[in-house]
């Protein structure tokens, strides 16, 4: 396990995390992140951190679990690994486009209006 042997790696780690989340950076973010990982982080105007991660979970789903009024909805986003895919919540919300269902480890992303 990480830091049994290697609290160097630990504090490496801790800082990686810290710095990615606090500047918002989701690349460096999801590096960071394992492939078992089975929670969905919210971010952004939302910012209710980490949601648990279902089965079929979708992303209207994982916003009503968030509750804000205040979406931009023109700039949400969904980071899963290295990739970046861009959202229509306006089409989504009036049922126009696919409401993709979420995987776990993914960061949903949705900043202020």
């Amino acid at each position: 396990m990480l830091g049994e042997e290697d609290p160097a790696a630990v504090r490496k780690f801790v800082a990686d995390f810290e710095t990615s989340w606090n500047t918002h950076e989701m690349k460096l973010l999801a590096t960071l992140l394992r492939d078992d990982t089975e929670f969905v982080s919210v971010m952004g105007m939302l910012s209710p951190g980490k949601i648990l991660w279902v089965p079929n979970l979708t992303v209207s789903s994982a916003l009503k679990r968030a509750q804000s009024a205040n979406l931009d909805i023109r700039r949400a986003s969904i980071q899963r690994g290295p990739e970046l895919l861009q959202l229509n919540l306006k089409a989504i919300f009036k049922g126009a486009a696919e409401d993709p269902i979420l995987q776990p480890g993914d960061i949903l992303e949705v900043p202020e209006d």
